[in-house]
């Protein structure tokens, strides 16, 4: 809205006497209401869908035009769908006394883990750097 519109609607609101004021607040307070429902709905339903679904209705929502692109509307939907950033996936492996070995993935803090324990209860086991 307009700056001039703004104050044409406060120009309005200035004349109403306190009946239609409270009438006018009201009014606000329900179309605001309104409006949270159908926000909570919304992100509901886009939560309800698989993936991709729900990687096409935040594009066709927040895309209108390629050169309008804006990745802060992209990522505030897929974060309403549920979608979270994870640390990236490491590798570690650990070779055991007698030379079998294993790849384990996982986040650092979780390969870190892994290897604490296995130092512990196999004596003898060398890992990669990873973790």
């Amino acid at each position: 809205m307009e700056t001039g519109e703004i104050i044409d609607m406060a120009r309005k609101v200035a004349t109403l006497s306190q009946g239609e004021v409270a009438f006018f607040e009201g009014s606000v307070r329900s179309i605001r209401a309104e409006r949270a429902l159908a926000e909570e709905e919304r992100i509901a339903a886009l939560r309800a869908l698989s993936d991709h679904a729900a990687i096409d209705a935040v594009i066709e929502r927040t895309v209108e035009y390629p050169e309008r692109w804006d990745s802060t509307d992209v990522l505030e939907e897929l974060r309403h769908a549920g979608f979270v950033r994870e640390e990236p996936k490491q590798r570690i492996s650990f070779v055991f006394p007698g030379g079998h070995s294993i790849e384990v993935f996982g986040t650092r803090e979780d390969l870190g883990c892994v290897k604490d324990h296995l130092r512990d209860a196999v004596p003898g086991i060398a890992c990669s750097k990873g973790a």
